[in-house]
């Protein structure tokens, strides 16, 4: 993350929590079941971490490229006021565990 704007992202995840509606409605778009953000602190500075399970990522990445949610636009805007420069990168997924549980 850029020095300086993990309290940015705290405020907008925030804000993203109390817009849930919204939120829920462009994942459905998105085709996505699962999203979830990790904020580690180290000495090298902060690092955000996001796990996404969907039916089909590629499908996800083009329906958010094709959003016309007004809160698609907000968060890529956050994106990339928080984020450094091509720090996003998709890494493949080595196993996935999944327990039905009564």
């Amino acid at each position: 993350m850029r020095p300086g704007k993990t309290e940015r992202l705290r405020e907008w995840c925030a804000e993203l929590e109390s817009r849930e509606e919204e939120v829920f409605e462009t994942l459905d778009n998105e085709g996505v079941y699962t999203e979830c953000r990790f904020l580690r602190s180290t000495a090298d500075g902060d690092f955000l971490f996001t796990f996404m399970e969907a039916a089909d990522i590629a499908e996800s990445k083009a329906a958010v490229e094709d959003s016309n949610f007004d809160i698609d636009d907000e968060h890529a805007a956050v994106m990339e006021e928080v984020l450094v420069d091509g720090s996003t990168e998709l890494l493949d997924s080595l196993d996935t565990f999944v327990a039905e549980r009564p």
